[in-house]
């Protein structure tokens, strides 16, 4: 009796992971592990709805109707928005760029999986610290204790260098240079490497941190780490920010209607390079923005805060000479105006 043939969606899901994202992507765990649990729900969904085992799923059975209504289960059921539901479409995609690759027969498939487009949403606008609020939160932690060094330490890496989460908590004392020129050496999304200049104050914390005796041998060589001596984790960064802030917020209260996450410390440091006169370009670097347009909607944003500034204090652009509103001339035109 001749074995069963392994079912060719499995084949391509392990070798989109081990082949495609492993080796030939090396793509970042975070990345693997949200595409990871994208295809997970998008497997056990079209499961409820062919009513087959997931292991018992074809290619076919993952057809765009299977796609499109998964997407409308992420935002009806879920509750999920128009942004994640994008990022799981995203990830849909890539997949199904490996199989028309990987599996010809379904090429005209993966085209019209492919051709999905993303939901557009409104972006709010980013929230971001001002320099008081960020003055206020870096000396919010008790520099007597060695937790509270620690927090002060982190809190100035993450606004001078405007790292993200994984940046910060990945980050080891080989990667700073603590000596004259100042500078962080920060790996970030895509495996791609950037330098950030440090600011002095920031490298006299960092350095007199690096030289902190630790209450348990450092296990991991984080940079940034626990009182086990382990790298601090995303969560536990969260966690500090969120003390912290909760702590500041008793001497600046604008920060308790905040919302503050490690990302909110990333668009401060964007915002205030824009304000203090740096270009986008510069920023784009600064950051390790893959593209431009990511780094010009801080652009964006401030000159939207410069407008309601203007509209608060009763500014506004006078009308020219002679302006008037068109009107419709009949019918059609005015209904076409109500759209």
């Amino acid at each position: 009796m001749k074995p069963k043939n392994q079912p060719i969606l499995l084949k391509l899901i392990q070798s989109f992971f081990h082949d495609r994202l492993a080796n030939q992507l090396r793509a970042s765990e975070n990345t693997v592990v949200s595409y990871r649990d994208t295809l997970r729900m998008f497997l056990l969904f079209a499961s409820d709805r062919t009513g087959k085992a997931p292991v018992a799923l074809d290619v076919d059975d993952l057809a765009v109707e299977c796609i499109l209504a998964f997407l409308n289960h992420l935002e009806n059921d879920r509750g999920n928005n128009a942004r994640t539901r994008n990022q799981r479409l995203a990830a849909i995609k890539a997949f199904f760029h490996y199989v028309a690759f990987s599996s010809p027969e379904h090429v005209a498939m993966c085209r019209r999986v492919i051709e999905i487009p993303a939901k557009r949403y409104c972006r709010p606008m980013f929230e971001h610290l001002t320099k008081e609020e960020v003055s206020a939160l870096q000396a919010s932690p008790d520099r007597s204790t060695w937790t509270g060094r620690r927090d002060h330490a982190l809190l100035m890496f993450m606004y001078n260098t405007g790292a993200r989460v994984s940046e910060t908590t990945s980050a080891t004392a080989d990667q700073l240079h603590l000596s004259r020129p100042y500078q962080a050496v920060l790996h970030g999304k895509g495996g791609k490497t950037r330098i950030v200049p440090l600011w002095r104050e920031t490298a006299e914390v960092l350095l007199q941190w690096r030289d902190e005796p630790c209450p348990h041998q450092r296990t991991r060589h984080g940079f940034f780490i626990n009182a086990q001596g382990e790298k601090l984790t995303r969560g536990g960064v969260t966690h500090i920010l969120r003390m912290n802030v909760e702590k500041a917020s008793e001497i600046c209260p604008s920060l308790l209607g905040k919302r503050v996450s490690p990302h909110t410390l990333r668009h401060t440091t964007a915002m205030h390079l824009l304000m203090s006169g740096a270009d986008i370009e510069s920023i784009r670097s600064w950051l390790g923005h893959v593209s431009l347009d990511t780094t010009h909607q801080y652009a964006e944003a401030d000159l939207e805060m410069k407008r309601k500034t203007l509209e608060k204090g009763g500014i506004t652009a006078p009308e020219p000479a002679g302006f008037a509103y068109w009107q419709p001339t009949d019918d059609i035109m005015a209904f076409l105006d109500t759209l």
